[in-house]
């Protein structure tokens, strides 16, 4: 046998190796998809269909799980379609039609910097129905979920009690035909159209005072005589802004005015604290800022829904409150009480509404 000298270093490169890609698979953890409840009775489709629309595929976990990576055991499409299949294939009668689930975003937090008590999930699903390549909208979903801190198995479970009521609140809706029907290419292209008419997605900003989000939608700001202070902390800017000049009794602060948004010419800014602007940020084709809201306090055991909307029509409010009153109804029935709380907020484009993401303190 021929002695090499740099064979015990091999090997010790190997061991590290191998210590490494045991480090790195304990930070990953495997959430399995099992349904809460299956469908009895009838279901409108008998097939499902799902597409991943989210930006980061890579994991449904932020800051969360001891900084542990929350994975699933396959792509999330494929597992949410046997997860789906799973709840109605006992239905007792099928339709005609295909459920198609587009998953926006699903992301659980359990730690949070500076307030790790609370826990929160934040869930956008939409679902159609169609045949032949043409769909009618069904139900959406778009919620940040709040509660008090849990061991990771029960925010897991907490998430798949959400993702069950929805499905089968999707999979037995009464579906009536209509010829307003859409192709799957003009569902996934619904946001960036509402988008090519929104100018501050392609224009730089205009300095002044945008009151309403028409004014802001067509980068028309209402008043230009805008002044502003600026100042940092924490590696972050904060500014002021003042009508007609910086100082004297003429100006006019526009923290005591209800504005959009405002522009000293180079960003766009809207209020995040009682006097104080903040950035909104351009990233990924999305407006996102930050703002103060109510958000779940420490002592509370309830669930609290926020931005629970649908874009077609009243059902999906009702599936958010249905989600967090059975939430409610496994807890500690206690009163809820709110705190107020920063919240990383998402413009939506069609509405000019705020949709919190993510609570940030």
């Amino acid at each position: 046998m021929i002695y090499r000298p740099y064979s015990l270093f091999s090997l010790f490169l190997l061991i590290l190796f191998l210590q490494v890609d045991i480090v790195h698979a304990k930070k990953e953890v495997v959430v399995p998809l099992v349904p809460v409840n299956e469908i009895s009775g009838s279901v409108n489709c008998n097939t499902v269909h799902v597409i991943d629309t989210r930006k980061n595929k890579a994991n449904i976990s932020h800051n969360g799980a001891g900084r542990k990576k929350l994975v699933t055991k396959d792509s999330l499409s494929v597992e949410l379609r046997q997860f789906a299949q799973t709840m109605i294939q006992n239905a007792d009668s099928f339709g005609e039609y295909e459920l198609l689930i587009l998953l926006h975003d699903l992301e659980l937090t359990s730690l949070i910097p500076a307030v790790s008590m609370v826990n929160s999930v934040h869930i956008q699903m939409s679902s159609y129905v169609g045949k032949d390549g043409r769909y009618q909208p069904v139900l959406a979903l778009d919620s940040l979920y709040e509660m008090p801190a849990q061991k990771l198995n029960a925010l897991i479970d907490t998430a798949l009690l959400f993702i069950s009521d929805f499905i089968e609140e999707a999979a037995t809706t009464d579906i009536a035909k209509s010829e307003n029907t859409l192709t799957l290419s003009q569902i996934l292209s619904i946001e960036e159209e509402a988008k090519q008419y929104i100018l501050p997605y392609t224009q730089p900003p205009k300095k002044g005072v945008y009151y309403t989000f028409e004014q802001f939608k067509n980068n028309t700001p209402a008043d230009t005589a805008v002044y502003f202070s600026r100042r940092s902390h924490d590696g972050r800017y904060y500014y002021k802004f003042f009508l007609n000049s910086l100082k004297g009794k003429d100006r006019k602060d526009l923290a005591d005015t209800t504005v959009f948004a405002v522009s000293d010419g180079k960003i766009w800014c809207k209020r995040a604290y009682t006097t104080d602007f903040e950035e909104m940020k351009l990233m990924d084709g999305d407006f996102y800022y930050n703002e103060v809201l109510y958000g779940l306090s420490l002592q509370d055991h309830s669930a609290v829904a926020y931005s629970v909307g649908a874009n077609f029509g009243a059902i999906g409010g009702a599936i958010g409150g249905a989600v967090a009153q059975g939430l409610n109804n496994r807890e500690v029935n206690k009163p809820r009480k709110y705190d107020a709380a920063i919240f990383r907020m998402k413009l939506d484009p069609v509405t000019g509404n705020g949709k919190k993401q993510k609570r940030l303190l």
